[in-house]
């Protein structure tokens, strides 16, 4: 028995995010930055048979966007599961404040 696999569309926000991280690692060492996106990327695939396995935001606006979280290191993606499938959002870094974006 397969199970069910749920595309995943990564946003333009989240696209920028990625692109950001990745040169902010790659200047002390190239290979951590190369493994890091491996790592994130193993984690974000498995959202793809349980699109419902991130957390939920302890912020309540966060929250009530239905946004879930899946942290990846130091690093927060933020997606929503929706008409069956996986939108990622943002992936910011713990320390920053994220919840001003995204109120609209």
């Amino acid at each position: 028995m397969t199970m069910k696999k749920y595309p995943i569309i990564y946003l333009p926000a989240a696209e920028k995010d990625i692109e950001s991280i990745f040169d902010y690692i790659r200047r002390d060492s190239p290979a951590r930055a190369s493994k890091f996106i491996q790592i994130m990327d193993r984690k974000i695939s498995r959202l793809e048979n349980f699109p419902l396995s991130g957390a939920q935001s302890r912020d309540p606006y966060v929250r009530g966007k239905n946004f879930r979280i899946v942290v990846v290191g130091e690093y927060l993606v933020f997606y929503r599961f929706e008409k069956k499938q996986l939108f990622i959002h943002r992936i910011l870094h713990s320390r920053r404040r994220f919840g001003f974006l995204f109120r609209s």
